[in-house]
């Protein structure tokens, strides 16, 4: 039976966004698992579509100046899956990232978490302080 983990994403002053579900066959799995099926489904979409999708908290320009600009033209370089999700554990390491599965912080990223229908991996980004 497949479960469908609830991803939630948040960012300090940004608000929360809901991230991709993820579909898992076991009842447990580890952190490192989420986050490697997170990072993986993050970059299929973003590798296979047409425009980047928009990141949380980036600057957008402003209508006339995307206007004046046109569109981009340039081609993407498709992101490398194995790359992105080492920068995934390494910020989740490094503390930079914190996750909460089903509200209890992740310790051991490869302590088994037991998944229900109604788990939610919670991801959040720490931004740091200004001046320090």
């Amino acid at each position: 039976m497949t479960i469908m983990l609830k991803t939630l994403d948040q960012v300090p002053g940004l608000g929360t966004v809901e991230g991709p579900q993820l579909p898992f066959e076991a009842h447990e799995v580890s952190a490192r698992e989420i986050v490697r099926a997170r990072v993986a489904a993050e970059v299929e979409r973003y590798n296979n579509a047409e425009d980047p999708p928009p990141l949380a908290g980036w600057v957008t320009p402003p209508e006339p100046e995307r206007t004046l600009n046109g569109p981009r033209r340039e081609r993407r370089r498709p992101l490398d899956t194995e790359r992105q999700i080492e920068v995934a554990l390494e910020a989740l390491r490094k503390r930079r990232v914190v996750l909460l599965f089903n509200g209890v912080q992740v310790e051991d990223i490869d302590a088994p978490l037991l998944l229900t229908p109604i788990s939610e991996a919670y991801f959040l980004r720490l931004v740091p302080l200004a001046g320090g």
